[in-house]
Protein backbone atom coordinates (compact mmCIF):
# COMPACT_ATOMS: atom_id res chain seq x y z
CA UNK A 1 0.00 0.00 0.00
CA UNK A 2 1.15 3.63 -0.99
CA UNK A 3 0.26 5.64 2.40
CA UNK A 4 0.18 4.96 5.88
CA UNK A 5 -3.61 5.81 6.52
CA UNK A 6 -4.27 2.78 3.76
CA UNK A 7 -2.96 -0.14 5.57
CA UNK A 8 -4.96 -2.08 7.89
CA UNK A 9 -2.66 -1.43 10.46
CA UNK A 10 -4.30 -4.45 12.78
CA UNK A 11 -3.98 -7.15 9.86
CA UNK A 12 -0.08 -5.92 9.08
CA UNK A 13 0.89 -6.19 12.93
CA UNK A 14 -0.76 -9.78 12.45
CA UNK A 15 0.89 -11.34 9.80
CA UNK A 16 4.05 -9.82 11.90
CA UNK A 17 2.65 -11.93 14.55
CA UNK A 18 2.59 -14.90 12.33
CA UNK A 19 5.59 -14.71 10.61
CA UNK A 20 7.42 -14.25 14.08
CA UNK A 21 5.88 -17.71 15.50
CA UNK A 22 6.12 -19.94 12.28
CA UNK A 23 10.42 -19.67 11.81
CA UNK A 24 12.27 -21.59 13.41
CA UNK A 25 13.82 -20.57 16.95
CA UNK A 26 17.90 -20.51 15.77
CA UNK A 27 20.42 -17.99 14.52
CA UNK A 28 18.37 -17.19 10.77
CA UNK A 29 15.12 -16.21 13.23
CA UNK A 30 13.73 -12.93 12.52
CA UNK A 31 14.66 -11.73 15.47
CA UNK A 32 18.22 -12.39 15.96
CA UNK A 33 20.04 -11.28 13.00
CA UNK A 34 19.63 -9.79 9.61
CA UNK A 35 16.64 -12.08 8.56
CA UNK A 36 14.67 -8.99 9.68
CA UNK A 37 12.47 -8.16 7.10
CA UNK A 38 9.93 -9.87 5.05
CA UNK A 39 7.34 -8.49 2.78
CA UNK A 40 3.57 -8.54 3.67
CA UNK A 41 0.75 -10.13 1.83
CA UNK A 42 0.17 -6.35 0.40
CA UNK A 43 3.73 -5.55 0.15
CA UNK A 44 4.23 -3.65 3.12
CA UNK A 45 7.62 -4.33 4.23
CA UNK A 46 7.89 -5.97 7.62
CA UNK A 47 10.73 -5.12 10.11
CA UNK A 48 11.37 -7.25 13.19
CA UNK A 49 13.10 -6.11 16.29
CA UNK A 50 14.68 -7.77 19.03
CA UNK A 51 14.13 -9.67 22.38
CA UNK A 52 12.95 -6.94 25.24
CA UNK A 53 16.69 -7.42 27.68
CA UNK A 54 17.07 -5.79 30.97
CA UNK A 55 18.00 -2.45 30.69
CA UNK A 56 21.72 -2.63 32.54
CA UNK A 57 22.29 -5.41 29.53
CA UNK A 58 21.43 -2.56 26.65
CA UNK A 59 25.32 -0.96 26.37
CA UNK A 60 24.59 -0.84 22.87
CA UNK A 61 22.54 -1.51 20.03
CA UNK A 62 22.21 -4.49 17.73
CA UNK A 63 22.90 -3.42 14.16
CA UNK A 64 20.49 -5.15 11.29
CA UNK A 65 21.78 -4.64 8.24
CA UNK A 66 18.97 -5.32 5.09
CA UNK A 67 17.27 -4.23 1.70
CA UNK A 68 14.22 -2.43 1.32
CA UNK A 69 13.75 -0.78 -2.12
CA UNK A 70 12.75 3.26 -2.03
CA UNK A 71 9.15 3.85 -1.87
CA UNK A 72 8.43 0.86 -0.18
CA UNK A 73 5.67 0.70 2.76
CA UNK A 74 7.65 -0.22 6.03
CA UNK A 75 5.90 -1.31 9.55
CA UNK A 76 7.64 -2.08 12.55
CA UNK A 77 6.42 -2.66 15.93
CA UNK A 78 8.53 -0.91 18.64
CA UNK A 79 6.80 -2.11 21.61
CA UNK A 80 4.93 -5.19 21.45
CA UNK A 81 2.27 -6.75 23.68
CA UNK A 82 0.59 -10.55 22.87
CA UNK A 83 -1.62 -12.38 24.94
CA UNK A 84 -2.65 -15.76 23.84
CA UNK A 85 -4.93 -18.55 25.53
CA UNK A 86 -4.63 -22.00 26.78
CA UNK A 87 -6.67 -25.15 27.31
CA UNK A 88 -8.02 -24.55 30.94
CA UNK A 89 -7.97 -20.97 31.00
CA UNK A 90 -11.49 -19.78 32.37
CA UNK A 91 -12.44 -17.10 30.63
CA UNK A 92 -12.72 -16.40 27.25
CA UNK A 93 -9.32 -14.35 25.68
CA UNK A 94 -10.23 -10.72 25.89
CA UNK A 95 -9.15 -8.72 23.12
CA UNK A 96 -7.97 -5.75 25.49
CA UNK A 97 -6.15 -8.12 27.68
CA UNK A 98 -2.39 -6.78 26.02
CA UNK A 99 -3.66 -3.10 26.78
CA UNK A 100 -3.04 -2.29 30.27
CA UNK A 101 0.90 -3.49 29.07
CA UNK A 102 1.20 -1.63 26.48
CA UNK A 103 -0.09 1.78 27.99
CA UNK A 104 2.97 2.01 29.82
CA UNK A 105 4.81 1.40 26.88
CA UNK A 106 4.13 5.17 25.05
CA UNK A 107 6.88 7.49 27.36
CA UNK A 108 9.09 4.77 26.56
CA UNK A 109 9.49 5.10 22.56
CA UNK A 110 11.25 5.96 20.22
CA UNK A 111 11.99 5.96 16.02
CA UNK A 112 14.87 8.01 14.31
CA UNK A 113 15.51 8.29 10.49
CA UNK A 114 19.07 9.22 9.40
CA UNK A 115 19.09 10.69 13.01
CA UNK A 116 15.87 12.65 12.42
CA UNK A 117 12.49 12.15 14.71
CA UNK A 118 9.81 10.22 12.87
CA UNK A 119 6.19 12.57 12.52
CA UNK A 120 3.73 11.69 14.80
CA UNK A 121 1.55 10.68 12.17
CA UNK A 122 3.87 7.52 11.20
CA UNK A 123 4.13 6.30 15.12
CA UNK A 124 1.20 4.87 15.98
CA UNK A 125 -0.88 3.10 18.72
CA UNK A 126 -2.34 -0.49 16.98
CA UNK A 127 -4.87 -0.51 19.33
CA UNK A 128 -6.06 -3.88 20.94
CA UNK A 129 -7.14 -6.43 18.81
CA UNK A 130 -7.76 -10.10 18.77
CA UNK A 131 -7.36 -12.64 15.94
CA UNK A 132 -5.98 -16.34 15.55
CA UNK A 133 -2.60 -17.49 15.72
CA UNK A 134 -0.61 -20.92 15.04
CA UNK A 135 2.04 -21.10 17.62
CA UNK A 136 3.97 -23.35 15.95
CA UNK A 137 7.97 -22.31 17.02
CA UNK A 138 8.95 -21.59 20.72
CA UNK A 139 10.98 -18.14 21.35
CA UNK A 140 12.03 -17.44 24.84
CA UNK A 141 8.72 -16.26 26.77
CA UNK A 142 6.43 -17.64 24.60
CA UNK A 143 3.81 -19.73 26.68
CA UNK A 144 3.50 -24.13 26.00
CA UNK A 145 1.12 -26.11 26.31
CA UNK A 146 0.94 -28.77 29.26
CA UNK A 147 3.35 -30.91 27.43
CA UNK A 148 6.17 -28.22 27.03
CA UNK A 149 5.13 -28.27 22.96
CA UNK A 150 4.43 -24.64 20.97
CA UNK A 151 0.34 -24.45 21.33
CA UNK A 152 -0.52 -24.64 18.03
CA UNK A 153 -3.77 -22.84 17.37
CA UNK A 154 -4.70 -20.26 19.83
CA UNK A 155 -6.47 -17.32 20.23
CA UNK A 156 -3.81 -14.05 20.25
CA UNK A 157 -4.91 -10.44 21.19
CA UNK A 158 -2.26 -8.06 20.59
CA UNK A 159 -1.07 -4.37 21.30
CA UNK A 160 1.15 -2.02 20.56
CA UNK A 161 3.35 1.39 19.35
CA UNK A 162 4.37 0.57 15.53
CA UNK A 163 6.15 2.71 12.86
CA UNK A 164 4.85 3.32 9.54
CA UNK A 165 6.85 5.10 6.63
CA UNK A 166 7.37 5.34 2.50
CA UNK A 167 11.49 4.69 2.77
CA UNK A 168 13.05 7.40 0.90
CA UNK A 169 15.74 7.58 -1.28
CA UNK A 170 19.02 7.89 0.15
CA UNK A 171 20.58 11.58 0.32
CA UNK A 172 23.53 12.26 -1.93
CA UNK A 173 27.12 10.61 -0.22
CA UNK A 174 25.30 7.97 2.26
CA UNK A 175 25.44 4.36 1.74
CA UNK A 176 22.20 3.52 3.45
CA UNK A 177 19.31 4.36 5.30
CA UNK A 178 19.75 4.26 9.41
CA UNK A 179 16.61 3.77 11.80
CA UNK A 180 16.90 3.48 15.20
CA UNK A 181 14.22 2.16 17.23
CA UNK A 182 14.51 2.09 20.90
CA UNK A 183 11.54 0.64 23.53
CA UNK A 184 11.23 -0.79 26.67
CA UNK A 185 14.37 -3.16 26.75
CA UNK A 186 15.30 -2.99 23.13
CA UNK A 187 17.64 -0.80 20.76
CA UNK A 188 18.09 -1.57 17.57
CA UNK A 189 19.94 0.18 14.53
CA UNK A 190 19.00 -1.00 11.24
CA UNK A 191 21.09 -0.33 8.06
CA UNK A 192 19.11 -0.21 4.83
CA UNK A 193 20.19 0.07 1.18
CA UNK A 194 17.88 -0.37 -1.95
CA UNK A 195 18.47 -2.98 -4.39
CA UNK A 196 18.58 0.02 -7.01
CA UNK A 197 20.86 1.78 -4.89
CA UNK A 198 23.51 -1.22 -4.32
CA UNK A 199 27.08 -0.33 -6.85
Amino acid sequence: MSTVGQIDIQSVHEQWWKWIFSTKDGPGHPLKGNHAVKQAENGEYLLAGTLPKEEKELQQPETRQIEIPVGASVFIPLDNVLCTETEGDPMPLDAECAKADADFAEDRISARLNGKAMESNQLIRTQPHKFNLNISELIKGTRKDKTGNPLGQTDAAADGYCVIFKLPSLVEGKDYHELEIKARGIWVIYQITSPTQKQ
